[in-house]
């Protein structure tokens, strides 16, 4: 499984974040992080489903998740 952590709202908001994951979805199970207010609400703004928001920091995010997935 892959892991991709967000943080902010530019990558949603320049349609990165959906590119990014309709190629690495083709490829493995994905799991999408997301820290951040602001990326929250422009992930939820361009319509991209499946993000988890689990409310602590990018580093925090890291380490829960260091055990669970093969590459981040």
């Amino acid at each position: 499984m892959i892991a991709i952590p967000f943080h902010g709202p530019e990558v949603f908001d320049l349609g990165w974040a959906q590119k990014i994951v309709q190629v690495l979805a083709a490829t493995a199970p994905l799991r999408c992080l997301l820290a951040g207010t602001m990326g929250r609400t422009a992930a939820i703004g361009g319509g991209l489903a499946g993000i988890e928001c689990p409310g602590t920091q990018p580093s925090q995010v890291l380490r829960e998740i260091q055990n669970e997935v093969d590459q981040v």
